[in-house]
């Protein structure tokens, strides 16, 4: 709707902010969400109380979102340039393979217990 509303020159300041405000919300929101679960994290592990931890994997975790951001800057132009939609589609693709290939122990370490706890 916003596209639209600024193609047809329609759009007033209004809705400009409220665009950029949806916008940022959607884009930084799950980072500080997922940072702010650092405590949660820690907790888990139970070490709640050291702060010095809870700090760092805060920042590791924020750390780690913003690399995709870097990586793009870089990563992307190049890939079109040379590849075109296609190529770029098929690197994503195989970026999400391998968080996921990451991931797996992750998950099936959280599974286990979860099977525990139910037990």
């Amino acid at each position: 709707a916003w596209a639209a509303a600024c193609y047809t020159d329609k759009a007033t300041k209004a809705v400009h902010v409220c665009a950029i405000l949806l916008i940022g919300f959607f884009v930084a929101g799950p980072g500080g969400v997922l940072g702010a679960s650092a405590r949660g994290l820690v907790n888990y592990a139970g070490r709640a109380k050291e702060g010095a931890l809870i700090a760092a994997v805060a920042g590791l975790v924020n750390g780690s979102g913003s690399v995709g951001a870097v990586l793009q800057g870089k990563l992307t132009g190049p890939i079109m340039q040379n590849f075109g939609w296609s190529g770029l589609c098929g690197t994503l693709g195989l970026a999400m393979v391998g968080s996921a290939i990451a991931l797996q122990s992750a998950v099936a370490i959280e599974c286990d217990g979860l099977r525990k706890k139910k037990a």
